[in-house]
């Protein structure tokens, strides 16, 4: 348990999906990303969990995720204007080009959103692992962190919730056909985005490890083998 307390201590950094995390004296970036098998947190048994991380200098500080100090009501008020000029400018497209009726162009649509949130999600991760490159270009070892998950586990996050309300807002987005279901196409590319970033991004691996749903198993390098 001792080994596992230490391996907790992580915090979250502005790099998309990475942490640094203290273990045995050493620091390591951790690519939550590389959680296997992802469907874990979808509620699948599984007996093992890896996740992959980098070890980095002891004295390297990577900045933390920025506070924002915005509230929750300014925060709504500005963009209050952006979400009424959003949703008066798709009502009237549907309403114009008839797209309310046409069911098959409505699912189109809404796949295209969810490929465009998928596309924006890629970017984001391929960007964020660049940017470890160009910060620790002399960075070699690799290691391999294993878990393995306690039979029953405490219900903290649950991913498939996420694609519940994602399957709700395309229904509604189905079922209205007055032009007012364009706002729907902006939440469900939302949603997608939301869904990709904590299910197959930044998983909360450790957080499940901090919560006592899986307990550490071993660190081990991962070997490369250098062809001839």
């Amino acid at each position: 348990m001792e080994e596992v307390n230490r391996m907790l201590e992580y915090k979250e950094t502005s790099i998309f999906c990475h942490q640094l995390v203290e273990y045995s004296g050493k620091k390591f970036l951790l690519d939550a990303s590389t959680m296997k098998p992802k469907l874990y947190y979808w509620g699948l048994p599984t007996e093992v969990i890896t996740v992959e991380m980098m070890g980095v200098d002891k004295k390297v500080e990577i900045p933390g995720t920025p506070i924002n100090k915005i509230n929750g009501g300014t925060a709504a008020i500005i963009v209050q204007p952006f979400v009424g000029a959003v949703y008066s400018l798709l009502k009237n497209r549907f309403s114009e080009y008839a797209i309310s009726q046409q069911i098959f162009l409505k699912i189109v649509l809404f796949v295209v959103a969810m490929l465009i949130s998928f596309a924006l999600f890629r970017f984001s991760l391929e960007k964020a692992r660049k940017k470890v490159k160009n910060l620790f270009p002399t960075a070699r070892k690799r290691y391999r962190v294993t878990f393995k998950p306690i039979p029953e586990r405490k219900q903290i996050f649950d991913a498939h919730l996420l694609n519940v309300v994602l399957l709700a807002c395309l229904a509604m987005y189905l079922f209205i056909n007055n032009g007012t279901e364009g706002i729907l196409l902006v939440m469900g590319g939302i949603l997608t985005a939301f869904l990709l970033t904590f299910e197959f991004g930044k998983v909360p691996v450790l957080l499940g490890a901090k919560t006592g749903n899986l307990r550490l198993d071993s660190v081990e390098e991962i070997v490369i083998e250098k062809s001839n």
